[in-house]
């Protein structure tokens, strides 16, 4: 493939220790950005990724967020999920929390009807902490 495609990047370039077998993880990166006060916030974040069935897709997810705390950030995202990435409109829900002041921290968790989960952590600037729920609406196209 002299320096193109990297075929084992969806099991870390160890195809021996860490494997797929059924093509449903997916991994993505982009960036992200949030709030939250009063109760109440949101956060969006747009990526692009890949997962081991073979789609290359692009997403943007918007949560509804609530909990407790104040904060504001905006942050570079990796996530990991299990199912592959479905193409159109996805609805989910799980819990958030993140804090920090300059550097600034967070990591999510999603969970769709498919019982199809998603972590994502994310790293960038913001003030602030805050925790909760979320209810997220992500819509994918695959290339």
């Amino acid at each position: 493939m002299a320096g193109g495609l990297i075929t084992y990047a969806y099991v870390a370039g160890n195809p021996l220790a860490f494997y797929d077998p059924l093509g449903l993880d997916s991994l993505s990166a982009g960036f992200s950005g949030s709030f939250f006060v009063g109760g109440a916030g949101g956060n969006a974040t747009g990526s692009v990724g890949f997962d081991t069935s073979g789609n290359v897709c692009a997403s943007v997810t918007v949560c509804g967020r609530f909990g407790g705390g104040t904060s504001v950030s905006g942050r570079i995202v990796g996530s990991y999920g299990t199912g592959d990435f479905c193409p159109g409109d996805t609805v989910s829900g799980g819990f958030f929390a993140g804090g920090g002041l300059g550097p600034f921290g967070s990591v999510s968790t999603r969970t769709d009807v498919n019982l199809d989960t998603t972590v994502t952590v994310r790293g960038g600037v913001g003030a602030g902490a805050s925790g909760g729920g979320q209810v997220c609406l992500t819509h994918t196209v695959c290339l």
